[in-house]
């Protein structure tokens, strides 16, 4: 445990719902990116998920990425990290209702349906996704907060809530 002049640091529990989502990323076989999602309300974790080939699927990583092989279309094969959250959550019958959301990245379009409909309140991410930027507008419009990390960390007086 971090220590500071002898007292214990401890992240707080925004720095945790991050430090999960990056902690999923890893277990991502994507060969472009690696994507992890966990879905928290208050200070309970809720469900996790990674971007990758449904189960039951040959990985990317063992046949090579259909974008670059051309198999399959030339149509990823993979589900994206917050599509595998809300369907690990449907499986195990938890309600994300009302979650915050912390990814490493931005959601793209498709996602971002699913996130409203699902309700969550909050999407945090650490890195933009440069594509489909509407899905932005749309989160917005539907009255869900989206912040990128670094700046929820300083709004919140750098990751500690006072």
């Amino acid at each position: 445990m971090k220590t500071v002049k002898g007292k214990q640091i401890r992240p707080s529990w925004e720095e945790m719902g991050m430090e999960m989502a990056e902690l999923m990323a890893k277990r991502s076989v994507c060969l472009h990116y690696q994507v992890g999602a966990s879905f928290w309300r208050g200070n309970k974790p809720l469900v996790s998920g990674y971007n990758g080939p449904p189960r039951r699927i040959v990985h990317c990583s063992e046949v090579g990425c259909a974008k670059e092989t051309g198999d399959n279309g030339g149509k990823c094969r993979g589900a994206h990290a917050e599509m595998n959250a809300i369907v690990n959550a449907a499986l195990h019958g938890i309600s994300i209702g009302g979650a915050t959301v912390y990814c490493s990245y931005r959601p793209c379009l498709e996602c971002s349906k699913h996130l409203i409909n699902a309700e969550v309140v909050r999407f945090v991410y650490k890195y933009d996704y440069d594509k489909e930027l509407e899905a932005t507008e749309m989160l917005k419009a539907a009255g869900i907060e989206l912040l990128k990390y670094s700046d929820f960390l300083k709004a919140l007086g750098k990751g500690v809530i006072k």
